[in-house]
């Protein structure tokens, strides 16, 4: 680090701290104009969206190119973002969107304040104003061998039943499979949540596993042979317990995901255009038919609907198991994508008065906000909704 990309930092630190001065914005401002100092900007905001995302923001994809433009050249209209987004090794939206939210640049004002706590699962619910929709919540339904329901969140802690001699046991508001000694009769047991509902339990082998909205999970309380084998529907991410004799195998839409100590999420919603499997930690064979792709961390394969199984790809990781953190997530994603997140999360009904303006946005929110509250934000876009009931009506401005 040279003396100048130091003051850049000493700057950067005391702006976003709001302890600095006019005398020291302006010297900021100066300094990320200075040719030669991109490469160290981007990374000094990748690292500043990091430390300082809050309670979020969504913008336009084009605003954010916009906002980006007087960052680089304060003095031009026509700077061209393209090569720097595809040069650039930090993931472009996320780092256009700390530029938009945190910078006040060159006299033109795009400060938009996200405070600076870092969400947690564990944030409080908003309440709801009048006309508006709560957020989802931590709950699930439990359906054992012999076809009787539990809904966890209203079970007592402790032990909740016996399926062969394997205990089920409700710990800290989470579920627990506890095999006791002795011949294990395999029987299946299915977790699955509603619109507006999310889970997480632990599996007989150790593996953790969480659910988001309208998913399931049916499983052998215990696993006494040669493999561990779950289906799933919905979103579900497993943190597999590592067993290299025992391989662990998840399915989905007659897609198979063979781990041995890895963690991966799953998207297959049958109102999404593809089942996605993405690599978060470790190696996984991903198979359907004669068809397979092995992934490596932080990439994904799409299964379309003609079952054809895409080549491995590069994604940010961040945004696709952001919903188990608690959040939210939209990188450069279009209304329509963002919304089916919104009906499953709040169980709402989108319908559409007329035709939506093809536009792509960023956006971090907090899942624990009310409907009304995430959808000002996308309002600021010309977008208009309107809450009745359980429906959720969509226009442009």
């Amino acid at each position: 680090m040279n003396s100048e990309q130091a003051k850049l930092k000493y700057l950067f630190e005391k702006y976003f701290e709001k302890t600095a001065n006019a005398e020291e914005r302006t010297e900021l401002t100066d300094l990320i104009s200075v040719e030669g100092n991109e490469d160290y900007v981007m990374q000094l905001l990748a690292d500043s969206w990091e430390k300082y995302r809050g309670d979020g923001i969504v913008i336009s994809a084009e605003k954010a190119d916009e906002m980006l433009q007087h960052i680089f050249d304060k003095n031009s209209s026509n700077y061209n973002v393209i090569p720097i987004r595809q040069e650039k090794k930090f993931n472009w939206w996320r780092v256009a969107a700390a530029a938009a939210i945190l910078l006040f640049i060159a006299g033109n004002s795009y400060w938009l304040s996200t405070g600076n706590k870092k969400p947690t699962q564990q944030t409080p619910i908003a309440k709801k104003p009048a006309g508006d929709v709560n957020p989802g919540s931590f709950k699930a339904r439990l359906t054992l061998a012999d076809g009787s329901t539990i809904i966890i969140d209203t079970a007592e802690a402790g032990q909740l039943a016996k399926q062969g001699n394997t205990l089920v046991i409700n710990k800290d508001g989470q579920l627990i499979y506890k095999p006791e000694e002795g011949a294990q009769s395999v029987v299946y047991n299915t977790i699955a949540t509603n619109k507006g509902e999310t889970y997480a339990f632990t599996l007989a082998d150790g593996s953790k596993v969480w659910l988001n909205s309208e998913s399931s999970v049916y499983f052998p309380v215990t696993f006494p042979g040669k493999e561990r084998r779950i289906e799933i529907t919905g979103e579900v991410y497993v943190k597999v317990a590592k067993n290299p004799q025992q391989p662990f195998i998840a399915s989905a839409n007659g897609m198979e995901v063979l781990a041995l100590g890895t963690e991966f999420n799953i998207n297959s919603y049958g109102n999404e255009e593809n089942t996605n499997t993405t690599l978060i930690e470790g190696t996984v064979k991903v198979s359907k038919g004669n068809a397979n792709t092995i992934l490596k961390p932080g990439q994904q394969t799409e299964l379309y609907s003609n079952g054809k199984l895409t080549a491995a790809k590069d994604v940010n990781t961040d945004e696709i198991v952001a919903w188990k953190d608690g959040l939210f997530h939209f990188e450069s994603s279009d209304l329509q994508t963002i919304l089916r997140q919104f009906a499953r999360w709040y169980d709402v009904e989108v319908i559409y008065e007329g035709p939506v303006k093809s536009r792509h946005y960023f956006g971090i929110v907090k899942r624990s906000s009310t409907l009304k509250s995430v959808l000002e934000l996308l309002e600021d876009n010309n977008i208009i909704f309107r809450i009745e009931g359980k429906k959720l009506i969509v226009k442009s401005g």
